[in-house]
């Protein structure tokens, strides 16, 4: 589940405030919307197979920006009965661009 992965998160910032306030959902739709997100964390703590499982409505931008953001990711090693294992999960981004 997401939040076991996230407790194991040793760097995990939300997507670039600034970066999103560039795209065309934020300057001309201001419209909100969620991004759903799905990762893996490798056995060395790195984020892989990043995909995006339902997309912003109308700004593929967005979905860049999210995936960026977690690719930049990194987490303490899973453990399983003594072996290092990859775990998956996703995340959902609720995005507010309207004022």
């Amino acid at each position: 589940p997401l939040q076991a992965v996230m407790a194991q998160g040793v760097y995990t910032p939300d997507p670039d405030k600034k970066v999103l306030a560039q795209t065309k959902a934020a300057r001309f739709d201001k419209r909100d919307g969620t991004n759903t997100t799905s990762f893996c964390v490798s056995i060395g703590g790195k984020v892989v197979d990043v995909k995006t499982k339902k997309k912003f409505p109308g700004d593929p931008q967005v979905d860049q920006i999210i995936r960026d953001a977690i690719k930049k990711w990194r987490f303490k090693p899973f453990i399983v009965g003594g072996k290092l294992v990859k775990t998956c999960t996703e995340r959902t981004f609720n995005i507010k661009f309207s004022k």
